[in-house]
C-alpha cells in the first residue's frame, strides 16, 4: 500500500521568543507531504493556526485539521467546540477535521464514563460534520480504543487516525523502519492516518522545536489531496471483503 508521509502541528512547533515562525516550505526536504494542523481546544483557536492555514494555501500544501475535544468539567458542551471550528471554516476552503480525544497524561484529568465520552464525541463530530459538509474522524490511541470498546455502529466506519509509535530499534531511522510496517490490529476498519513517531527532526522540516510529530496517510499523494477535501470515497474494508468473498463464490459455483 502506498503511504504519504505527514506531520501534525500546532503552536508548540514555534518558539514564541523569537519573531521567526515555521517555514512550512521546509518540509518537503525531509519528504514531508503534507500536514494536519491544530485548530482549536475547547472554544481557543491556536495562536498559529490561521498563520499555518495560510501557509497551507501559499504553497499548495495538502491539510487537514483537528481539534482537542476537551472533556472535563468547567469545558464548553462538546457540540459548542464543533460548532467553533466549523465556524471559523464558514466562508473558508473546508477540509477534514480529526476529533481528538485522548487523556494525553496522567496529569489530565480522567475520561468521563465510557458512554458519556462517546456522547461527547458523537456531539462534537455532529456539529463538525453539519458546518464542513465532510465527514469528521476519530484520533485517539489504544487505550482510549480500549475504554471506547464496543465500538458502536456510528461511530466504528468514520475514518480512524490512529497514534501508535513504536519502538524503533537503535540506528534504525524511524521513517524507513516503518513505511511499510503494518500497524496494529483496532477496531476501525478505515483507518486513514497513522501517528509513527513524536520525533521527526523538526529543525530540519523548517519548524522551531526540536521534535515533530510524523504520521502516515495510508495513500498516495493524490488520495490525500482527495480526502482531505472530503471528496475521496472513505473505504469500507469489511463491507468489501464480504463481496469479494461473494464474488469468489458465485465464481466457483459457475465451475464446471
Amino acid at each position: 500500500m502506498s503511504r504519504t508521509l505527514l506531520c501534525d502541528i500546532s503552536a508548540y512547533q514555534d518558539a514564541p521568543a523569537t519573531s521567526v515562525k515555521p517555514e512550512l516550505d521546509q518540509m518537503k526536504k525531509i519528504g514531508i507531504q503534507g500536514v494536519i494542523i491544530r485548530c482549536s481546544q475547547n472554544l481557543y483557536l491556536d495562536k498559529l493556526f490561521e498563520y499555518y492555514y495560510n501557509e497551507c494555501q501559499i504553497h499548495n500544501i495538502p491539510f487537514m485539521t483537528y481539534g482537542f475535544l476537551q472533556y472535563w468539567s468547567g469545558s464548553a458542551d462538546p457540540a459548542s467546540q464543533g460548532k467553533f471550528i466549523a465556524d471559523w471554516f464558514k466562508d473558508k476552503k473546508k477540509v477534514r477535521a480529526w476529533c481528538d480525544y485522548e487523556r494525553p497524561n496522567m496529569n489530565y484529568p480522567a475520561l468521563p464514563p465510557r458512554i458519556q465520552a462517546l456522547d461527547q464525541i458523537h456531539q462534537w463530530m455532529d456539529a463538525v460534520d453539519a458546518g464542513m459538509a465532510i465527514e469528521s474522524g476519530l484520533y485517539t490511541n489504544l487505550s482510549t480504543i480500549a475504554y471506547l470498546s464496543p465500538i458502536p455502529d456510528w461511530l466504528i466506519n468514520r475514518p480512524f487516525w490512529l497514534a501508535w509509535p513504536p519502538a524503533v530499534p537503535s540506528g534504525m531511522d524511524v521513517v524507513q523502519y516503518t513505511r511499510n510496517m503494518t500497524p496494529p490490529v483496532v477496531p476501525f476498519p478505515n483507518l486513514k492516518t497513522w501517528q509513527f513517531t513524536w520525533t521527526l527532526p523538526g529543525i530540519q522540516a523548517g519548524m522551531e522545536s526540536g521534535g515533530l510529530d510524523g504520521d502516515w496517510f495510508m495513500g498516495t499523494l493524490e488520495e490525500l489531496i482527495l480526502f482531505s477535501a472530503g471528496t475521496y470515497p472513505v473505504i469500507n474494508l469489511k463491507q468489501e471483503l464480504v463481496e469479494a468473498v461473494k464474488k469468489l463464490s458465485d465464481l466457483i459455483e459457475q465451475l464446471p
